[in-house]
């Protein structure tokens, strides 16, 4: 069936808040958790070509693991092949045809997992590349829906979705990986919230991981090579910022003493420099690493004067993990939330938002 390219970077495309770097008119995402929504009139077919210059040399099984669904119909999931020599640049990449061309169509397509273990932040061998998007000859494009409000979270492998499917076993398996399923985009639907997802496992608030420098170091970039701030800011501002991290906050390989309430501190300051007025919150990590810091480091600000500043508790699910990465109910291997692990997880999370702000005054929920 034939098509024909809109410009991933047309107005009409919605893109991820705060995940996607444009580079030459094509989007390039980092980490798993990325999506895209586009709409069109007049199409019997959607789909979105992949941008594979950058993933040569990339093993076929640690290519991008992508999954999509059209008019809220099944999701559909796959892999990105890796480009032969001769191959062209861009992949069609076909979510859906033989659609009745007489009523719009909707398509939402997320990065749903990546291999960790390639130096996803200083090499775009496992990055994710969109460059169009693909619909009928004689279609066109029109707005894409949208939610009302603007998140961001920032976490380790638990925020990535590292086992949300199945327990995890390594690297060279991403089927155990579904950055979708984690707490964090679970809770941001129920906000009515459009999500930036920055989970990338093994990271740290000062424990660097494999993959990436500790959070303190990456927060505010898309990647070694761009910013993530305008200014100094965080634009659009946020509604919500949140961080999940800690678990990994451990003193194996790190030449100095860890002080993990300071750092916290340091980090929520320049958080709230670039976002003046975003309600921030932090979700303890479920296994309760340094539980007492973190509430200690947003406690002092909170006595500073900053009053959207918040910790949420998940000692109400802790029994439900395992230190000893032992399966349990919430995790089959102790730690990596499972299915309803991720569920009561953001779960837990939006109704602590929504307690803060109707607390506070906002009462926009329905």
């Amino acid at each position: 069936m034939k098509y024909r390219r809109e410009e991933v970077c047309a107005r009409k495309v919605f893109r991820a808040p705060y995940v996607w770097q444009e580079r030459d008119g094509v989007l390039e995402a980092c980490m798993p958790g990325a999506y895209l929504r586009f709409a069109a009139e007049g199409s019997e077919l959607l789909g979105v070509g992949i941008d594979r210059r950058f993933n040569r040399g990339c093993p076929a099984n640690s290519m991008p693991v992508v999954e999509y669904f059209v008019d809220g119909g099944p999701v559909g999931t796959a892999q990105i092949p890796p480009p032969e020599p001769d191959a062209p640049d861009e992949y069609p990449l076909i979510l859906a045809e033989g659609l009745d061309p007489a009523v719009p169509h909707t398509a939402e397509f997320h990065f749903r997992a990546a291999n960790l273990m390639l130096d996803r932040w200083s090499d775009q061998k496992t990055h994710l590349r969109i460059g169009g998007v693909l619909i009928g000859e004689k279609a066109r494009l029109r707005n894409a829906p949208r939610r009302s409000r603007l998140a961001i979270g920032f976490g380790d492998s638990i925020t990535e979705g590292v086992g949300a499917v199945k327990r995890f076993s390594g690297w060279d398996d991403l089927s155990a990986n579904r950055a979708p399923g984690s707490w964090f985009p679970l809770a941001c639907s129920v906000l009515d919230c459009e999500y930036g997802q920055l989970g990338t496992g093994g990271q740290g608030v000062v424990r660097d991981s494999p993959a990436m420098p500790a959070l303190r170091h990456t927060w505010s970039r898309y990647s070694e090579q761009a910013s993530r701030l305008n200014g100094g800011l965080l634009l659009p501002e946020p509604d919500y910022f949140f961080c999940a991290m800690g678990t990994n906050d451990f003193k194996t390989d790190i030449s100095e003493p860890l002080d993990i309430e300071a750092e916290a501190g340091e980090w929520l300051r320049a958080v709230r420099r670039a976002c003046p007025r975003a309600w921030i919150f932090w979700l303890v990590p479920p296994l309760g690493m340094h539980d007492g810091e973190i509430g200690r480091a947003m406690e002092a600000l909170r006595a500073a004067g900053d009053d959207r500043v918040f910790r949420i508790d998940t000692a109400s699910l802790r029994a439900g993990f395992d230190r000893r990465a032992k399966p349990s109910r919430y995790a089959d291997d102790g730690i990596h939330p499972n299915g309803d692990g991720a569920a009561r997880l953001g779960a837990l999370t939006a109704a602590a938002v929504r307690a803060v702000l109707e607390r506070g005054g906002e009462t926009h929920f329905q």
